[in-house]
C-alpha cells in the first residue's frame, strides 16, 4: 500500500512509485515502477521544479523522473526483495563516496 506523496512534503530519500501511464510499453510492471529519490528541485515541498534525480530500483541506474509522475511513497518494509537489494547497494555506494 502506497503512502501519499503530496506536494507539501519533501520526498528526498524516499522510495516512490511512478504511475503506469508514465512508463514505457513493455515495462509496465512493479519492477520498473520503483525509484529511490535522491535530489533535484522536485523533491522539495511546494517547489516550482519537477525534476527528481532518482535511482531505478530495478536497473540500479540513475534516472530523472518528474514529481507529477509519482503516485505515492512505498514503505521500505513493503519493497520486493530485488528492490531491497538494489537499495542496499545504492546506499553503500553513496556512503563510500561521501567518505
Amino acid at each position: 500500500e502506497l503512502l501519499p506523496a503530496d506536494y507539501k512534503m519533501n520526498i528526498k530519500g524516499k522510495i516512490v512509485a511512478i504511475g503506469e501511464r508514465y512508463m514505457i510499453d513493455g515495462q509496465k510492471d512493479i519492477a520498473h515502477q520503483l525509484y529511490y529519490v535522491e535530489g533535484g528541485n522536485g523533491v522539495y515541498a511546494e517547489s516550482r521544479g519537477n525534476g527528481c534525480f532518482s535511482w531505478n530500483l530495478y536497473t540500479g541506474e540513475k534516472e530523472r523522473i518528474e514529481r507529477y509522475e509519482i503516485i505515492g511513497i512505498v514503505p521500505e518494509g513493503k519493497l520486493p526483495e530485488f528492490a531491497k537489494k538494489t537499495l542496499e547497494k545504492i546506499k553503500e555506494e553513496r556512503e563510500r563516496e561521501e567518505r
